[in-house]
């Protein structure tokens, strides 16, 4: 949460000019870590490694964005001039139960604009009990992509891609692989004027740590030269 500084007003007079100074203040471009200078539309370059958290790459101009369910070093990405670090565990919200112990209540949402693209981000878990059977699995983001009211990722705008490796073997995760995911990339050809896919999948045994990977890949149809033209 972000804080502000409190001002002690001793007069009008001086009430008056501590709000035009916080006016100018706020409209003013401010610098920020990994990012000469930038506004309210071009916000800092999170530089965070961490793989419990997930990161989002975007390239606005382009219309590229690439989320992957672990923020690590290869993330570090230069070609993406953003970078958006979110701890899962910020996506659900939880109390303490009848038995005095903590458990996941419901989930939260978030989102985060790429340029046309919009990233929804819902947290989800697979067990509410953190110190039950299960509890040991930490929750983690449900995604989907759209361009206006469009979802682009799924697909088949059916449920979100949930962004975790998932275990074919156990009831809890089902519809293991088909609707996992541990990256989505999303890259729009212009002269084409088409948005390609590709998500990887890892399946296997959590247990044992021993996971396949699969890709997926797809061509969605969308016209975005409006937005494009609108930007220059």
């Amino acid at each position: 949460m972000k804080r502000f500084p409190s001002l002690v007003i001793a007069s009008s007079v001086v009430l008056a000019a501590a709000c035009d100074r916080q006016a100018d203040s706020a409209e003013a471009p401010q610098r920020t870590q990994g990012s000469a200078q930038a506004t309210p539309h071009a916000p800092a370059y999170d530089r965070t490694v961490d793989d419990e958290r997930l990161v989002i790459l975007c390239d606005p101009a382009n219309i590229r964005l690439s989320i992957r369910h672990q923020a690590g070093a290869a993330s570090l990405d230069a070609s993406y001039p953003r970078r958006t670090v979110v701890d899962p565990e910020t996506l659900v919200e939880y109390s303490t139960n009848h038995l005095g112990t903590h458990q996941y209540r419901r989930s939260l949402r978030r989102w985060v604009q790429c340029g046309p693209l919009a990233v929804q981000l819902d947290g989800q878990f697979l067990n509410a009990d953190i110190q039950g059977e299960m509890g040991a699995m930490p929750p983690f983001a449900a995604v989907r992509v759209l361009a206006g009211n469009r979802i682009l990722v799924p697909a088949d705008a059916g449920r979100p891609i949930r962004l975790t490796p998932c275990d074919e073997t156990m009831p809890p995760w089902e519809d293991c692989p088909a609707d996992y995911a541990v990256r989505l990339d999303l890259a729009y050809n212009p002269e084409a004027r088409r948005m390609a896919t590709r998500e990887w999948a890892m399946s296997g045994s959590v247990v044992e740590e021993a996971y396949e990977t699969r890709e997926r890949t797809g061509s969605i149809d969308i016209d975005l030269h409006l937005w494009r033209a609108r930007e220059r």
